[in-house]
């Protein structure tokens, strides 16, 4: 998994690979933990390229939480 630019501007880009079926539940939490934007990946397996619009939040530090489920990966991001 590839998270970029970062520090990110107007779009925030994820690659991944999904290896199963399971949904992927991808959010953008503030460091203080409220949610700034949720996006579902429902599609099968395969290589999945997000562009995430993040020109509307305010910079600062965040966590970009990944989960399918079962696992999940927390990922620092700086909009500036």
């Amino acid at each position: 998994m590839q998270i970029y630019p970062n520090p990110a501007k107007d779009k925030l880009n994820i690659s991944l690979n999904k290896k199963d079926e399971r949904v992927l539940q991808i959010e953008i939490f503030s460091v203080t933990g409220s949610r700034m934007h949720t996006e579902k990946i429902e599609q099968g397996c395969g290589i999945f390229d997000i562009s995430i619009d993040v020109s509307k939040l305010p910079k600062g530090m965040y966590i970009v939480r990944i989960n399918d489920g079962e696992d999940s990966v927390n990922k620092r991001i700086l909009i500036e």
